[in-house]
C-alpha cells in the first residue's frame, strides 16, 4: 500500500522566496476581506471556484494584482487555504453552539495576516520535478534544492516562511509492505514521558527499554536561559512584544534539534 512521507529542508534567507511569500500573503488577506465582509453583510460565502474567477481578472490598480504575480497553480492554492480556515471557523462554530462546554470561548472568524508578514507557497507536482537528487521549482523561483529523494511519486512542494529562513517540505507517496491482519503475537506497549522520553515494554523480550530525557531538557533549558537575555534586552531597547530576528533564529534552531532527535528515536523504536 502507498502512503504519505515528507522530507523537510531547511534553506537560510532568500530574496526571490520572501517576495513571493509576502504577495502570497496579501493575496490571502484579499481574499480573506472579500469573505470576511460577505460574512459581516449575512450574505451567502462564495465558493472557492468563484474566489478564483474573481481575482483572476486584472485590477486596474497594480497593488491588487496578487493572483497574477504568482504561479497560477500556487495562487489558487493560497485562495483554497483562506476558504478552508472558514470553513473551519463555521464547523467550530457549530460545535460550539451545540457543546459550549468544550470551547474557553466563542470561535472568530479567520484573522488577516501581518501586513508585514509572509505566508506559504505551495507547489504542484506539475510545477515541480526531482531529477537526480535535485528539486527543481517554476523559472520565477530561480530556485534548485539538493535532496536524498529521487524517484518518487510527488504530490506537492510547500515553502513555510519562519522569520529567518524556510522550510521545503516535499510531499510524496511512498510503498510499504501491507501489514498482515490477524490475531496478534507480538506485542508493544509505548509510554511517552518527560524524565524518560519513551518507556518501552514487549511480549517477546523480558526487559523493558527506557530512553533517557536529558538531552531534550537540556536543549530547553539552552533555550529558555537564551531566549531570556534576549527579551530582556528587546524589552530594554523597545516595546515592540514581537519575537525578534535573534529570537526567532534561536526558537527555529531549538525546534530542529529536538525534531531530528525524536525523528532518530522514532526511527530506532
Amino acid at each position: 500500500m502507498k502512503v504519505k512521507r515528507t522530507e523537510q529542508i531547511y534553506i537560510g534567507e532568500n530574496e526571490t522566496i520572501s517576495k513571493l511569500c509576502h504577495i502570497s500573503k496579501n493575496l490571502y488577506n484579499q481574499t480573506n476581506y472579500v469573505l470576511k465582509q460577505q460574512f459581516i453583510k449575512k450574505e451567502k460565502l462564495s465558493s472557492y471556484e468563484d474566489l478564483v474567477k474573481l481575482f483572476q481578472t486584472p485590477s486596474e490598480n497594480d497593488e491588487e494584482n496578487n493572483y497574477q504575480k504568482l504561479p497560477a497553480q500556487t495562487a489558487q492554492w493560497t485562495i483554497r487555504k483562506v476558504r478552508e480556515a472558514w470553513s473551519s471557523f463555521f464547523k467550530a462554530l457549530k460545535e460550539w453552539k451545540k457543546h459550549p462546554e468544550k470551547f474557553t470561548e466563542m470561535p472568530k472568524p479567520p484573522k488577516y495576516k501581518d501586513k508585514h508578514g509572509e505566508f506559504l507557497l505551495i507547489f504542484t507536482n506539475q510545477q515541480c520535478k526531482i531529477e537526480e537528487g535535485i528539486l527543481k521549482f517554476p523559472k520565477i523561483m530561480n530556485l534548485e534544492v539538493e535532496t536524498r529523494l529521487n524517484d518518487v511519486d510527488l504530490r506537492e512542494v510547500r515553502i513555510i516562511p519562519q522569520g529567518v529562513g524556510y522550510i521545503i517540505e516535499i510531499v510524496y507517496m511512498k510503498e510499504i509492505e501491507d501489514i498482515a491482519k490477524g490475531e496478534p503475537h507480538r506485542i508493544m506497549g509505548i509510554d511517552i514521558g518527560l524524565r524518560n522520553i519513551v518507556t518501552i515494554g514487549d511480549s517477546i523480550s523480558r526487559e523493558g527499554i527506557a530512553v533517557k530525557g536529558g538531552v531534550l531538557k537540556s536543549i530547553n533549558q539552552y533555550y529558555n536561559k537564551e531566549n531570556a537575555k534576549l527579551k530582556s534586552i528587546n524589552d530594554r531597547q523597545n516595546k515592540d512584544k514581537r519575537l525578534t530576528k535573534r529570537q526567532k533564529r534561536l526558537l527555529v534552531k531549538r525546534n530542529r534539534k529536538i525534531k531530528d532527535i525524536m525523528h532518530k528515536l522514532s526511527k530506532a523504536i
